[in-house]
Parts: structure tokens; C-alpha cells; sequence
């Protein structure tokens, strides 16, 4: 059962919901056209508390939980509105809430919390892709603080983020196998104004996140003061393990909310449509079996992102969400894909009409399955860790 809380907060997400819907397609057409973000959709966000889920209430956040927060942007998504940012910039809170010193949390915790501050993150690299071990990107500590030196390839929202959670390398790979040190020794984690001297952005000709641009990030001698480290120097893969759950279940919940507005668009219009005799396509087993077996998917596909938003808020160890959370990151790829195929079968010729935005839902789908880690890394991961089978990479 919900306490009073946790109803107030669901009442305000659906109002909240319920308006956005009113207006969405307009919007939406507009974001299409222009690759605008929709501030407005973030500031409704932030209004219903969405951003202080994850956060303590001595900083200004709920505190209500990952579970809560998954809820909350599935049903924001059910507008067809799948933006990764409230995500990334919670991959960013949860880092600071475990890990951060108490001036960082008393610093950005409060204005994150009202939206006030976005963030992106910048892992990826042009030769590490999906194995953040092989990072390049270096920060070198001299005279009290940090230069960092390197870049950072596909950083989504990097253009109109605020701040930027950033892993680096503070120890070498070469370093640390001479020195007999694991793979996951010499990562640290720092939290960083995206606009600092020594940063320069290069937007690049992707598709897929509709809202936001992806970037190459350079840094040049940048310096970083002691303070915006997260967690412990050279300790940054225990710190980016927690972000990671996060992104996994926050990206199923994307992804549930978008099969869901492929459902309510496809049903309406099979109802609607008749194209021989008396009765509408909705009665034909062609239709009705794609769009019934991507309902069966998405209540499979919510109950694992539940289970690991569940182990995530009761403070399980990291494999154990990550577990689950990759699970439902690999049935949540699927769905996506299932439900806007059914929707644009239903339409037939119509679902590739802008208007209808199920072909560009497509690309955003498609790009799930792919990022960001790839379904078939996914296999690896649980034949691996789970079945004991030898490692295939």
C-alpha cells in the first residue's frame, strides 16, 4: 500500500501528465522540427518532484526512491517524451547521495533536486566504447588539484547540461597491471561545470535521442579543484556501479512509457479504421496478436525494472540490482522495438506520417537496443556472472 506520500506524488505526476498530454503533439512537432529542448517538460518534472526521488530531504528531495522515480518518468514517457536527461542527471544525484563529500551534496544536491541544475555524462571514448577499464581520458594532480587531459565521444545533452559527471583515469591501466592492481584500480569520478575553461564541445551528426544532440567533449588542461571529486581517488568504478543501475532501470522506464503510447496510438486507430465490410481492423487476429503480445512483454518487462528498483532502494550489493537491472534493460530493448513495429503495422502506411511520431520512436527504440550497452553484451553478462559459463570477449 502507498502511504500519504508516496499518493500525494502520484496524484501530481498524473496531473501533471494529464496536462503535458493536452498539448503534446504540438510540442512534440515543434521539438521535431527544431531539435529543441523541452524545457518545459523538464521544469513539470522537477515541479511533481521527480528529480528529489533519489535525493535525502535534508538536501531537498523526497527521498521516495528509485521504485518511484522508474514510475514517474514511465508515465511521463507515455507522451511519446523519452528524453535520456532526467536520467543521465540522475545517474549524477546518485553518485553525489553515495558517494559525494557533504560540500559537494550541500552544494548541487538542492538545485538538482529542483531542477535547477542538469547534467550529462561523460564516460564513452572513441577506443574504450562499452569497456570503461580502456579509458584514456587522464587527470594528473598537481599542486592541490587536477588537469585533465583527453575526450569523450557520443555525451548526449552535453550542449545544454549544466554540469558534467566525468570519469577519468588517475592511475593507467599500464600502471596498474605492473603494479598488480585490478582492472578496475585508477578510475576516479568528477563532477564538473561543462563550461570550464579548457572544454570544447563538437556536436555530431547522430540521430536516435530526437531532443538532445550527441557531443564529442576535448579537454585541454582543465583544471579540476580536489573538491569535485566523487568518492575516493582511483575508487571510481564503485562509484559509476551504483550510476549504472540507475541508468538501467531509468531507461526501461523510458522505455515502458513510449510502448505504452504505441499501444493507446495503435488500439484508437484499429478501432477506428474499417477497411472491408461492417467490421474495423481492431477485429483482425493481424493486428490484434502483435499489439496483445507487446502487452505481455511490457508487463514482464515492468515487473523486472520493479524487482531492481526494489534491490536498489533496499541498498543490495550493486551485482545483485545490476543483475536484474540488466535484465530489464534487455527485455525493455526488446519491447521497445516490438511496440513501435505493431503501431506502425496498425497504421500501415500512416506510421511513417511525422505527425503520428512513431517513425522517429523507432530510431529512439532502435538506439536502446544498442546503448547504452548492447543487448548482446547483456547475454555475456548473465551467461557469465550468473550461468558460470567462460567469459566470450
Amino acid at each position: 500500500m502507498m502511504d500519504q506520500t508516496q499518493d500525494f506524488f502520484h496524484k501530481k505526476v498524473k496531473k501533471s501528465v494529464a496536462l503535458l498530454q493536452e498539448n503534446i503533439s504540438g510540442l512534440r512537432q515543434t521539438v521535431l522540427q527544431t531539435k529543441r529542448f523541452p524545457e518545459e517538460v523538464w521544469q513539470a518534472m522537477a515541479q511533481v518532484g521527480l528529480m528529489g526521488c533519489l535525493i535525502p530531504k535534508e538536501y531537498g528531495g523526497n527521498h521516495l526512491g528509485l521504485l518511484e522515480l522508474a514510475w514517474g518518468m514511465e508515465n511521463f514517457s507515455t507522451c511519446a517524451y523519452a528524453s535520456p536527461l532526467p536520467m543521465l542527471t540522475n545517474m549524477a544525484i546518485i553518485c553525489l547521495v553515495r558517494h559525494g563529500s557533504d560540500e559537494l551534496k550541500k552544494k548541487f544536491l538542492p538545485k538538482l533536486a529542483s531542477g535547477g541544475i542538469k547534467s550529462c555524462v561523460a564516460a564513452t571514448e572513441e577506443v574504450s566504447g562499452t569497456n570503461m577499464f580502456r579509458i584514456e581520458t587522464r587527470a594528473d594532480k598537481k599542486e592541490g588539484r587536477y588537469i585533465l587531459n583527453g575526450s569523450k565521444i557520443y555525451i548526449s545533452g552535453a550542449d545544454i547540461a549544466d554540469k558534467m559527471l566525468v570519469l577519468v583515469r588517475t592511475k593507467t591501466a599500464a600502471e596498474c597491471q605492473k603494479e598488480g592492481l585490478p582492472k578496475t584500480f585508477g578510475l576516479s569520478v568528477f563532477f564538473i561545470d561543462v563550461r570550464s575553461s579548457g572544454v570544447t564541445l563538437e556536436k555530431m551528426p547522430t540521430r536516435g535521442e530526437v531532443s538532445l544532440q550527441q557531443n564529442i567533449i576535448r579537454f585541454k588542461d582543465v583544471k579540476i579543484s580536489e573538491e569535485d571529486l566523487i568518492g575516493p581517488q582511483d575508487m571510481g568504478a564503485m562509484v559509476m556501479f551504483d550510476a549504472i543501475n540507475v541508468e538501467r532501470v531509468l531507461g526501461t522506464a523510458l522505455v515502458l512509457g513510449v510502448s505504452q503510447h504505441c499501444l493507446d496510438v495503435a488500439t484508437d486507430y484499429a478501432k477506428k479504421r474499417n477497411v472491408f465490410g461492417e467490421k474495423t481492423i481492431a477485429s483482425y487476429q493481424a493486428i490484434q496478436h502483435p499489439l496483445a503480445e507487446t502487452k505481455i512483454r511490457q508487463e514482464a518487462c515492468r515487473l523486472m525494472m520493479e524487482k531492481a528498483a526494489c534491490f536498489f532502494d533496499e541498498a543490495a550489493d550493486p551485482s545483485q540490482v545490476g543483475f536484474y537491472a540488466n535484465m530489464a534493460k534487455y527485455l525493455g530493448a526488446e519491447l521497445g522495438l516490438k511496440a513501435v513495429d505493431a503501431a506502425i503495422e496498425t497504421l500501415g502506411g500512416k506510421g511513417f506520417h511525422e505527425n503520428h511520431d512513431l517513425i522517429h520512436l523507432w530510431e529512439q527504440a532502435r538506439l536502446f537496443k544498442t546503448a547504452p550497452v548492447s543487448n548482446n553484451m547483456i547475454l555475456n553478462f548473465i551467461a557469465e556472472h550468473t550461468l558460470g559459463l567462460p567469459r566470450s570477449y
